[in-house]
């Protein structure tokens, strides 16, 4: 395994003369030096990858914040996709694939910046005191999502920004990653 030496003369390139042969103090490792790069991609690679909560404020409810997780693996989006497809034109219901993702993914609700929650529990757009609240049917989540935000078009742009928030892009009506569309 490479060791970080003391000695500057000791380049990559570089032969050692016989003044400049290593020493057994040449082996230790110097706390003050930054780790090799093998050990730095090491300690990288190691650590977890979190994902950050996305907060969304509700157009024409500035006070309130659905919280979401946008931390969904491709194949999950594409069985959520598939679902809100017709079966003869093969062409997606956006509303009902912005309701899928918005009610796997909301894992909470602010209110003036500050989380709700109901007898230790986080209110979510599924917990049934919202849809009685908004006055929607116990149970029906489109329901709810619409009489929450008022708007499918507010409805479909908030799904649009947690699914680019998850990673994935959305040009047109077409699911995009870096190497192009991905609509097969």
């Amino acid at each position: 395994m490479p060791v970080a030496r003391k000695s500057a003369a000791h380049q990559v390139g570089t032969p050692a003369t016989k003044s400049e042969e290593p020493t057994s103090d040449d082996n230790i490792v110097d706390s003050d030096k930054p780790m090799n790069l093998f050990e730095e991609l090491k300690s990288e690679l190691s650590k977890q990858v979190n994902v950050e909560p996305y907060a969304l404020t509700v157009p024409n409810r500035p006070d309130m914040a659905l919280v979401f997780m946008p931390d969904f693996e491709f194949p999950l989006f594409q069985s959520w996709s598939k679902k809100c497809e017709d079966r003869k034109t093969k062409e997606t219901d956006f509303f009902k694939l912005a309701v899928i993702v918005m009610s796997n993914t909301n894992k909470g609700i602010r209110l003036r910046g500050e989380d709700v929650d109901h007898d230790g529990e986080p209110m979510t757009i599924l917990t049934p005191e919202v849809a009685k609240w908004v006055g929607a049917p116990i149970g029906s989540t489109t329901a709810t999502i619409r009489k929450i935000y008022g708007s499918d078009g507010h409805v479909i742009q908030a799904a649009r920004m947690i699914i680019e928030k998850a990673g994935y892009t959305m040009e047109g009506d077409v699911l995009e990653d870096e190497d192009g569309p991905l609509d097969d």
